[in-house]
């Protein structure tokens, strides 16, 4: 599917074939922001009035716009899952949030943002990373694993 792009934000093209008129809205917003068109080439233009129209609407109201893809959301794995991951980010010394981001990098197969590669040492790629299933031992109140046939304590 392909979007039209202004100001950071991003919108749907839909077509009604009965009324014959073209359509869409912003998306990845909580507000609803709609735009039509009589005629295809008139769809990018009634977008960019909608947005610039939004953002002149939450301006008069004293309201902040909301704002696409803010960078942040909720990711349930289930428990099994969230324990592979926390163990795998945790081998490879880097917070939950950084191997998920790398992650989702590589099955993107592109790096996201610069931000991303100035963080990473010079000549270094993301990490193409496996799972194998995981065993894991209570010892005493701490929590051990073992994983190839090497245990260590977390």
């Amino acid at each position: 599917m392909k979007f039209l792009e202004y100001k950071g934000y991003l919108g749907s093209m839909e077509i009604d074939l009965d009324e014959g008129f073209v359509f869409g809205r912003l998306v990845f917003i909580k507000d609803v922001v709609s735009y039509r068109a009589e005629q295809v080439n008139g769809l990018k233009a009634a977008f960019e009035a909608a947005v610039d129209d939004y953002l002149a609407t939450c301006a008069e109201l004293g309201d902040t716009p909301d704002t696409p893809c803010k960078g942040t959301f909720n990711v349930r794995l289930g428990s099994a899952l969230h324990q592979r991951v926390a163990l795998a980010a945790t081998r490879e010394d880097v917070s939950l949030n950084e191997w998920v981001k790398q992650a989702c990098e590589q099955r993107l197969g592109t790096d996201s943002s610069n931000e991303a590669s100035a963080k990473r040492a010079p000549g270094t790629t993301l990490l193409k990373v496996s799972f194998q299933e995981e065993q894991v031992f209570r010892f005493g109140g701490t929590e051990d694993w073992r994983t190839n046939n090497k245990r260590h304590a977390h």
